[in-house]
């Protein structure tokens, strides 16, 4: 929220220690070219379309992207595990009975495997603002509703609109997505392990493959004139050999 009120103070619309995403960006609407006349109850409504729009279509492209998109491996490790290929021992051959047998043993051999030892998915994350910025108000013959390109293209370059996108961002890791990109990075860690080198007949992952130090980073956030809100998304998680068990 400190950083929030720098930019706020920066622009010159510095609210009240207290408020609210769509209180700080209804005093910004008001700045938009053509949004200057409209009344603070109209600017709230707005800034209130385009923060409830922007967090519906993050959670459902988010989701979209993770779900289609292959990640890339950018670090891999080897391990190998043990597996019984044989036995030995037994009844000496051709001894007499009750003399002394060898003992039984197993014939073992080493496999090898790679895993990820650091995996990244690289989103483009397309949500579509259009409509968000319409104020909801009839006007007469003798005025027109704002164009809302104007006020993407002002919200395009401001440091506000983008905290704002930034923390909402922020908000929906804690609450869901870290979660969620966790266990889409297992998936697809599991599949990479038994696609180089463990085999279903002979061997497993013991349990369920863990990701940690799992992170986001957003290196591009881009507006659109048509309201289309373009951000560029790295999810990177970190793993260990995972733990193999013989079938």
């Amino acid at each position: 929220m400190n950083k929030l009120r720098k930019i706020l103070a920066a622009e010159g619309l510095l609210p009240s220690r207290t408020a609210s995403a769509p209180t700080a960006l209804a005093k910004l609407v008001t700045e938009a070219p053509g949004y200057e006349s409209l009344s603070s109850r109209d600017a709230m409504d707005v800034a209130k379309q385009l923060v409830k729009t922007l967090l519906t279509e993050l959670r459902d492209q988010v989701m979209f992207e993770v779900d289609h998109v292959d990640p890339v491996i950018t670090e891999e490790g080897d391990g190998e595990y043990e597996v019984v290929v044989g036995s030995g021992g037994g009844p000496a051959w051709g001894g007499p009975p009750g003399g002394a047998d060898e003992e039984y043993y197993y014939i073992t051999d080493t496999r090898e495997f790679e895993y990820p030892r650091r995996m990244k998915f690289e989103l483009e994350v397309r949500a579509d603002l259009g409509g968000a910025g319409v104020p909801d108000i009839v006007y007469d013959d003798f005025n027109e509703l704002p164009d809302e390109e104007d006020l993407f293209e002002f919200l395009d370059g401001s440091r506000l609109w983008e905290s704002i996108i930034r923390d909402a961002f922020k908000g929906m890791w804690r609450k869901w997505l870290q979660k969620y990109a966790a266990n889409a990075f297992r998936v697809e860690a599991d599949a990479f392990v038994y696609d180089q080198g463990l085999d279903w007949s002979e061997a497993r992952i013991v349990g369920a493959y863990k990701p940690f130090n799992i992170t986001y980073q957003i290196t591009r956030v881009v507006t659109d004139l048509d309201g289309e809100l373009i951000i560029d998304l790295v999810l990177s998680a970190s793993f260990d050999e995972p733990e193999i068990e013989p079938q």
